[in-house]
């Protein structure tokens, strides 16, 4: 595919990656997810379901190793678990 001029290179995460890493950890990720190349993007978007019944988006920065969570609803303390393991 080919990139837009002025765009960065992204990348989604599936919603299950960060219940199976918070689950089996590093070792315990599927062998598609270890292989990836994450050097050649700038960011990583990750959704996280909130005790089942909300969603919040993990936005990784590869560049400047800065996680942001983008959420209306919940606190810090309710998904630090999972920012944690990032």
């Amino acid at each position: 595919r080919k990139r837009q001029k002025g765009c960065r290179p992204k990348r989604s995460m599936s919603s299950f990656f960060p219940v199976k890493l918070k689950k089996l950890g590093y070792c315990g990720l599927p062998r598609w997810m270890i292989d990836k190349d994450f050097s050649t993007v700038d960011m990583i978007f990750v959704p996280v379901n909130v005790k089942n019944n909300h969603w919040s988006l993990v936005v990784v920065n590869t560049k400047t190793f800065v996680l942001k969570l983008y959420d209306s609803l919940v606190r810090i303390e309710e998904i630090a678990g999972y920012m944690e393991l990032l």
